[in-house]
C-alpha cells in the first residue's frame, strides 16, 4: 500500500482549512468551557534561556514538559528530560499519576468537532514527587489543563493513546489540537510521540498532513535520523528514538524550529 501511495503526488493540508475547523470547534468550546483554541498558527513563541538535552546534543528553550492522557507513564519522560525542562506537567482526569485513581468522578463528556472528547473536569494542580523528581499533576482534562494551568512548552510528550476503549479520544495529533500545541511550543522545542491519534489523510482528495510521519502513515515510511519536513514556517527534524518502550510503538523525538528568512 505504501508503494502505491508513494506514486501519488499529494497536496499538503491547507492551514486555512484548519482555521475553519478550529472556528467550528470554538463554537462548542466557547459556550461550554469559556475559551477558544488559538488560531494564530503562524506565530512562534520565543524563549532565550535554554537548557541542554545532552543525549541529543541540543539546547532546548526553558519551559514545561506537558504530557496529556498520561496515566502512570511518568518514569521515562522524567528520567529522559529531568535536566532539560523547567517543570513537568502530567494530566489525566481519571488516572492522575501520584494521586488517588477515580473511576467514579462525575464528569460531563463533550464531543467537540475536530477535537474529540473533552471531559468537563478541571482541578487545581497538585505538586507531587514522581520518579524522584518534583512534578505537577493535573487531575483534569488535558486540554483544559493546558489552557488554564500550564505554561508554554519546551516539550510536548504524547504516546499510548487511542480513540477507542481505554483511550481518551482527544485528538492531540489531529489538525486542530496539533496546531494549538504548535502555538504553545517554544521555538526549538520538542515533540516526543509515537503518533497516537495522528494526522489527517484524505486519499480521495490527495491531501495529507505532513506530520503523519510521526506514525509512519502512508505515504511515509520509517523516518531516519536527520529526516525533516517543513510546515507552517517550521522545520520538523527527527532527532532520535526513545528506546525505553520495548515492544511498543516507537517513540520519536522531533525538534521544531522556525524557518528563518534569508
Amino acid at each position: 500500500m505504501e508503494e502505491d501511495a508513494a506514486e501519488v503526488e499529494y497536496s499538503v493540508l491547507d492551514f486555512v482549512q484548519v482555521q475553519s475547523w478550529a472556528s467550528e470547534a470554538n463554537e462548542v468550546l466557547r459556550p461550554r468551557f469559556g475559551f477558544e483554541v488559538s488560531m494564530q498558527f503562524l506565530e512562534t513563541r520565543q524563549h532565550h534561556e535554554t537548557r541542554r538535552y545532552t543525549a541529543a546534543g541540543l539546547d532546548l528553550p526553558k519551559g514545561a514538559l506537558f504530557y496529556p492522557c498520561c496515566g502512570s507513564d511518568v518514569e521515562v519522560p522524567i528520567s529522559e528530560f529531568a535536566n532539560c525542562v523547567e517543570s513537568f506537567h502530567f494530566a489525566d482526569p481519571f488516572n492522575p499519576p501520584g494521586l488517588p485513581r477515580s473511576s467514579t468522578r462525575v464528569a460531563e463528556f463533550i464531543d467537540v468537532p475536530y477535537v474529540g472528547t473533552v471531559v468537563g473536569l478541571l482541578s487545581n494542580p497538585v505538586r507531587c514527587t514522581l520518579s524522584g523528581k518534583s512534578a505537577i499533576v493535573h487531575a483534569s482534562d488535558g486540554l483544559l489543563a493546558l489552557r488554564h494551568h500550564i505554561p508554554d512548552l519546551s516539550i510536548f510528550y504524547y504516546r499510548g493513546d487511542s480513540t477507542g476503549e481505554g483511550g481518551s479520544n482527544q485528538l492531540w495529533l489531529k489538525p486542530v489540537l496539533f496546531h494549538y500545541v504548535l502555538s504553545r511550543l517554544y521555538d526549538g522545542g520538542l515533540i516526543v510521540t509515537d503518533g497516537s491519534n495522528c494526522g489527517y489523510t484524505d486519499f480521495d482528495l490527495d491531501i495529507i498532513a505532513p506530520w503523519n510521519r510521526f506514525m509512519r502513515l502512508p505515504p511515509f515510511s520509517h523516518a531516519c535520523i536527520g529526516d525533516s519536513f517543513q510546515y507552517l514556517n517550521r522545520t520538523f527534524t527527527y532527532i532520535c528514538t526513545l528506546d525505553r518502550y520495548q515492544g511498543r510503538k516507537p517513540v520519536g523525538v522531533w525538534s521544531v524550529r522556525r524557518v528563518h528568512a534569508i
